[in-house]
């Protein structure tokens, strides 16, 4: 459970991305990447539940991953447009 990263709506079609993160991931660094590697969003997590705004990248996968103390751990997003 403290391992936790959950994203939601996924697939996203809203714009708006939701992720339920475990007690050791508070405090860590979001990073979410495209297809091709490049960094489109970066952020410190701040809370257990965290809304972020996605509504300008491009419909696509992207992989979201979570770093800190705790560990590291990933998750795949699909964007639709």
């Amino acid at each position: 459970r403290d391992m936790r990263l959950e994203l939601f709506p996924n697939p996203n079609a809203t714009g708006a991305l939701q992720l339920l993160v475990g007690d050791k991931f508070v405090g860590g660094k979001l990073q979410v990447y495209n297809a091709t590697g490049q960094l489109v969003v970066s952020r410190v997590i701040e809370n257990t539940l965290t809304t972020i705004d996605i509504s300008y990248l491009a419909g696509g996968v992207y992989t979201v991953s979570l770093q800190s103390a705790g560990g590291i751990i990933s998750r795949r997003l699909m964007v639709t447009k």
